[in-house]
């Protein structure tokens, strides 16, 4: 697969400020034979609003034989270095992710495996705490974490598959800026869901769990900001959330709209890739596959687009099997424009 060899990074006005050149190497896959081409540099996680983002370059890739090497850095939005870190990786060992603060480029250090460790970080990339959440149990990939908008919080699913279904083992557990445990729910099902969203007045908290089994349960909780249930939806779990402005309704992609202060639905819609709401004009806008939707709260059609192929696929596994971008769409409060990011441009519209 061909992937773009350098990132930009734009202003308002569309004018490049930073970029920074990548390599492509071929290597054989550990778990496969064949060459392809991996990208040693990869951004793995940009902040909410695009203030910070972490490059992950992949000094020696990880073999039966030698562990690897992963270098990870914090840049800001114009490319200023703040902090690196290098780390050995075994063949075995589990998966790490990284969130970032937008406010000042806090981070959050989440490593799986056998025992699962939680590790808060300074702006300046100093360890502030280091927690051993998970202990003898094997964690799944959709560990997640997320900032509150104002930088102060952080809340942490922790994805615990356990041997033992007497037991339960989802929760979601929230922190202050020093790494201390304020407080932490648990569900009723086994595994928590991949994502977790805290709204902009830090009133509200959206989280979920499942019971992996055939037709297992399936539960979206609403909280409030002290971590004391308002709703239960039963049949529901989401991977990807995002809330209003004012903090009065969230859309998650169990294609659901969800009003906060009544904790009732307010619509069911198609599974979306990626979604966004216009507060003052109670908008939604969706992308599904290749076509743009933008409507009303209830349902109401005010827009919609379809994207060519030129636009969606940004290159082949086979000429029968092209693969496809993931598109991501924003619309702004007013409900004014909107911007699609592509697999090969970013689109801008702007609504009369």
């Amino acid at each position: 697969r061909k992937m773009e060899q350098n990132i930009q990074i734009f202003d308002k006005d569309g004018n490049a400020i930073h970029s920074r050149q990548f390599k492509l190497k071929t290597s054989v896959v550990p778990y496969e034979q064949d060459l392809i081409e991996l990208m040693e540099p990869q951004v793995k996680y940009t902040s909410k609003y695009g203030n910070y983002f972490i490059l992950r370059t992949i000094n020696r890739h990880v073999s039966k034989e030698e562990d690897g090497l992963f270098l990870y850095e914090l840049f800001d939005e114009n490319g200023n270095k703040k902090w690196r870190k290098e780390f050995e990786i075994g063949y075995e060992s589990g998966v790490r992710q990284y969130v970032v603060s937008d406010v000042d480029g806090s981070g959050i250090k989440l490593v799986g495996g056998a025992t699962g460790t939680i590790t808060f970080y300074s702006s300046g990339g100093t360890v502030l705490k280091e927690i051993k959440e998970i202990n003898g149990f094997d964690l799944g990939n959709g560990f997640s974490a997320v900032f509150s908008e104002d930088g102060r919080l952080r809340l942490v699913n922790v994805i615990e598959n356990g041997y033992n279904r007497e037991d339960k083992y989802s929760r979601v557990i929230m922190f202050n800026e020093s790494g201390e445990e304020l407080w932490r729910f648990e569900g009723d099902n086994y595994v928590s869901g991949q994502a977790v969203g805290i709204s902009p007045d830090n009133n509200y908290i959206l989280t979920s769990d499942y019971t992996p089994v055939e037709d297992g349960a399936r539960t979206t909780y609403l909280l409030d900001g002290d971590g004391n249930l308002l709703k239960k939806f039963e049949g529901i779990m989401f991977s990807k959330i995002v809330f209003s402005s004012d903090s009065k309704t969230a859309v998650i992609n169990s294609s659901a709209i969800i009003d906060l202060p009544s904790g009732q639905i307010l619509r069911q819609f198609g599974r979306a890739g990626s979604f966004d709401i216009a507060s003052e004009k109670k908008l939604v806008a969706v992308m599904i596959r290749n076509r743009l939707f933008v409507n009303t709260f209830d349902g109401s059609p005010v827009f919609t687009y379809r994207f060519g192929p030129d636009d969606i696929f940004v290159g082949n596994r086979t000429p029968f099997d092209p693969i496809m971008s993931n598109p991501a769409v924003q619309i702004s409060d007013d409900g004014s424009e909107i911007f699609v990011s592509l697999g090969k441009r970013i689109v801008r519209f702007r609504l009369q």
